[in-house]
């Protein structure tokens, strides 16, 4: 009976023996939650991923989720014929190969374990002729066919992100004009629901205009804190109706809101970007996701607001008419 209580005794404590020697010892801890943005990537939905077949809807054998990597120029000595790329080459260029196990994140859904089955290269003719650069997805559902998101982020930390969300940013409140099919432009009257918010007349500085009609737009990611804001506003000179015609000042800005109440703070990001939204888990918001007609980024976000550490990715070039307009005014051409 005594051999037994030391042996009781000797079991309680061999956990804090073995941390002692160095062992690790187990502790619980929480869910992983997002991964950092350093280790997420931009994938979209392709109806076909050999490089010249004809585009098509809906999900034949070769349609996949394509992760936009990079690109080169047509012509290039570094330029990949179209069609399957092996891994090793992607190393040569710099852009993979990514790990074999990843996991897709989408709105509305959970994570997603997904297999990275090969790279694609693809000739795009839109400006410059191009040479885009992809892996192929495989594992994980086809969108639906009324649905507008067909794209996505992967995590390729290799640890499933339990608690990790993709929220999509929301149209929170807008003033508006509209281009009629006469070339007019009218803007709808001021109320208390399209005017201003204080905090961005305070945060989004525009140039001084005399008498003129503010528009404005602030979509977000509002769901935990920080909140993501990106705003628009644009001052129209008035007393001008044709559209194309117009005198017209824009500043377009993204915010981080730490908290209910508090000043937003100003995130450095181009405005090449629109907010495509957030990974979101319980600690907070983690990260802020943006994506243009050519190029994706992703970027770590503190508590505070400040933006960390992430990645930006151009993965094809476009026309200048094919840019982002970040302006409520009519676009009339570059």
């Amino acid at each position: 009976m005594i051999y037994s209580a030391q042996m009781s005794k000797l079991a309680a404590l061999w956990p804090l023996l073995l941390l002692g020697c160095g062992a690790a010892a187990r502790i619980d801890a929480a869910p992983r939650g997002c991964p950092d943005a350093t280790a997420v990537a931009l994938a979209q939905w392709s109806p076909r991923t050999v490089a010249g077949s004809p585009p098509h809807r809906g999900t034949p054998k070769d349609a996949a989720w394509l992760v936009r990597l990079g690109f080169r120029e047509v012509g290039a000595d570094d330029a990949p014929d179209p069609g399957p790329v092996p891994g090793y080459q992607l190393a040569k260029l710099g852009l993979g190969p990514l790990p074999t196990d990843v996991w897709f994140l989408r709105p509305g859904l959970a994570p997603c374990p997904a297999k990275v089955t090969g790279y694609v290269a693809e000739r795009v003719e839109d400006g410059v002729p191009i040479i885009r650069l992809s892996a192929v997805l495989a594992g994980c559902a086809a969108p639906a066919d009324d649905e507008p998101w067909t794209a996505g982020w992967i995590s390729f930390e290799g640890v499933e992100p339990v608690g990790c969300r993709l929220e999509l940013p929301a149209r929170i409140g807008a003033r508006v004009g509209v281009a009629a099919a006469d070339g007019t432009f009218a803007i709808p009257p001021l109320t208390v629901e399209t005017t201003l918010p204080e905090v961005w007349d305070l945060a989004v500085p525009v140039a001084d205009c005399a008498g003129c009609e503010t528009l404005w737009s602030v979509d977000a990611v509002a769901v935990a804190d920080p909140a993501i804001s990106a705003v628009t506003i644009t001052d129209v000179v008035p007393g001008i109706a044709a559209a194309c015609e117009l005198d017209a000042r824009t500043s377009y800005g993204w915010f981080a809101t730490p908290s209910a109440g508090a000043a937003p703070v100003r995130l450095d990001l181009p405005e090449a970007y629109d907010l495509a939204g957030a990974l979101v888990d319980p600690r907070g918001t983690r990260a802020v996701l943006a994506i243009g007609v050519d190029r994706w980024a992703a970027y770590d976000l503190g508590a505070d607001g400040a933006l960390g550490a992430g990645r930006a990715v151009t993965y094809t070039t476009v026309s200048e008419e094919d840019l982002l307009w970040h302006s409520l005014a009519p676009y009339c051409g570059p």
